[in-house]
């Protein structure tokens, strides 16, 4: 059944992408180490969204949400059918290892012609710009904003011409990231 159902998963990649190399194989495990296992020697890691839960629209799924705070490569989240005009969204955390989501985003956006929308997500609790309790938001949001503004400038130097938006949100990246890829 595994074996029919990935063999059908590659004919659809198979049609939709014809130059593409495709490697398939079944691995025994439990999903969500395999695939964070798995990420560690993968140029790009793709999930979808499979929505069982009441909250399928506001949320991302679990695997979705392990593989971005566990995965080793950049992460794409499908779901549904693509907008051709849509905007490419990219969650930043300001990591070393986030680099290469951020390359990954930005050759996207240029391959596709789309706008890039970058948000950043964080917790008062876990920003480096967050100097302690008695930080006002307004000062931590400032000095946020300060790093994201010279790594952008760097970026669309790099890629210049990218349409680029910078968001940010203080609460979870499960709530944010489905609705927040509109320019």
């Amino acid at each position: 059944m595994v074996e029919g159902a990935l063999a059908r998963a590659e004919e659809r990649a198979r049609a939709a992408a014809p130059g593409i190399d495709i490697d398939r194989s079944v691995v025994a495990g439990e999903a969500l180490e395999v695939l964070e296992v798995e990420s560690r020697s993968a140029a790009l890691a793709v999930v979808g969204s499979r929505g069982l839960s009441g909250f399928a629209g506001l949320l991302l799924g679990s695997t979705a949400v392990h593989l971005a705070a566990h995965g080793h490569c950049p992460l794409m989240v499908v779901r549904g059918r693509p907008d051709p005009a849509g905007a490419v969204l990219l969650a930043v955390d300001g990591s070393e290892a986030g680099q290469a989501a951020v390359e990954f985003a930005f050759a996207e956006a240029a391959l596709r012609k789309a706008p890039l929308v970058a948000l950043h997500v964080w917790s008062t609790w876990s920003e480096r710009a967050y100097e302690g309790p008695g930080d006002p938001l307004t000062a931590v949001v400032a000095d946020i904003d300060h790093l994201r503004q010279a790594e952008r400038a760097c970026w669309m130097r790099r890629w210049p011409p990218t349409r680029g938006l910078t968001r940010r949100s203080r609460w979870s990246g499960a709530w944010c990231a489905p609705g927040s890829a509109r320019p």
